[in-house]
């Protein structure tokens, strides 16, 4: 009676789940583990509030939210068991369930740049890689906003931050787009 029970209540659950539009995959398909012992923090920032500490070769949620700090460091926005927040790719490593180990010290920001252009109709994906979950389509011609921030894949292939109106539900995202398929304005 208890087990029946319990599967109908998860059941319901995924369901629930599925009906909001949330998605299992999403918990992990990138986390950030410790590469030291680092503070979690409020904002982006080293002044910010400590919410809390997390220690060498620990892992957490990414959320999906990264900011390039003045200094050029990219901090990624995590959610632990002890609090949500800001942690520095100066003691983290982010990763996806893809394989792809994401090097904050390839990620800056273009100089000059205001916008992005697509040249083609192109995905645009959650992280800067080809596996990546997509998020939406910018159609030719289609201007994005360029969010600040850049990152050179492992091939040398340049991705951009984009802040966008998806061409499919006509909804403003934001999300990463591959330099193969835009140009810079």
């Amino acid at each position: 009676m208890k087990r029946t029970l319990f599967c109908a209540l998860a059941a319901l659950t995924a369901l629930a789940l599925l009906a909001s539009g949330a998605s299992a995959a999403k918990a992990w398909d990138y986390w950030i583990a410790t590469t030291a012992s680092c503070n979690v923090r409020s904002w982006a920032d080293l002044d910010a509030d400590v919410v809390t500490t997390l220690p060498a070769h620990d892992m957490a949620y990414f959320e999906g939210d990264m900011h390039l700090d003045d200094r050029g460091v990219v901090w990624y926005y995590i959610s632990t068991y002890s609090g949500d927040g800001w942690v520095s790719s100066k003691y983290a490593q982010l990763n996806s369930d893809m394989g792809t180990s994401f090097d904050g010290a390839s990620f800056y920001r273009l100089s000059g740049v205001q916008r992005v252009v697509a040249s083609g109709d192109c995905n645009v994906r959650r992280m800067p890689e080809l596996n990546g979950y997509i998020v939406g389509t910018l159609r030719k011609g289609a201007r994005a906003i360029y969010a600040g921030m850049s990152y050179r894949d492992d091939r040398g292939v340049r991705w951009d931050f984009v802040e966008f109106e998806d061409a499919a539900d006509g909804e403003g995202k934001d999300g990463w787009v591959s330099s193969k398929y835009t140009r810079t304005e």
